[in-house]
Order: C-alpha cells, then structure tokens, then sequence
C-alpha cells in the first residue's frame, strides 16, 4: 500500500508539473527553414537577402535568427537602421515572415 500511495503521489506531481509547465513554457513551434522563403527574393523592384544566423547565449542557449537586408547594389548606405521582431514564447521566426515585406 504504502509503494501504491507514493507512485500515485509521483503521478499527481507529475501531472501538476506538466499542467503548470504548458502555461509558463508553451512547447515551442516548429517550423520546417522552407518556411522561412528564398535567401534571395524581390519585394517590389528590389531585391532582399536572408542571412540566418545563431547567437549563442551566456547561458549556453542559442537564439536563431533571421537578417533581412537590400542586396548591395540597392543598398542606400552602408550602416541602416534594424528591426528586432521578438515573437512570442510558443511561436518560432517563421511568424516574423509576414511582416517582412512591411518592414522592408
């Protein structure tokens, strides 16, 4: 009885862990890079390249990330102002895809 009691108190504690954990930590979104478009592609009558890129956090972690930017013929001057586009804790940078053409 006493083997009973505590494998259904792991099971309670279990459950309770995974309940709390899907509203503090979503499971992440996964997205296939297809779903990120073309490196190279046309916004009206000029042309953008994507560079993907990983930030390694201090704490081990790895940020992925996307850099839009004119090709370097279109380019109106060297250094140009950046948009930081922070999704949101279940999603993934494939969210960020439709508003590119905005920003650009």
């Amino acid at each position: 009885l006493c083997f009973s009691t505590t494998s259904n108190m792991n099971k309670i504690t279990f459950s309770y862990e995974s309940l709390w954990k899907a509203f503090v930590r979503p499971p992440r979104d996964e997205y296939d890079m297809k779903e990120l478009g073309p490196t190279r592609f046309r916004v009206g009558r000029s042309t953008y390249q994507r560079t993907d890129i990983d930030l390694m956090m201090d704490s081990g972690e790895v940020l992925k990330c996307s850099h839009f930017e004119p090709r370097d013929k279109k380019r109106p001057s060297k250094k140009m102002p950046c948009v930081v586009y922070l999704h949101g804790n279940c999603s993934s940078r494939a969210e960020a895809i439709s508003a590119v053409t905005a920003l650009l």
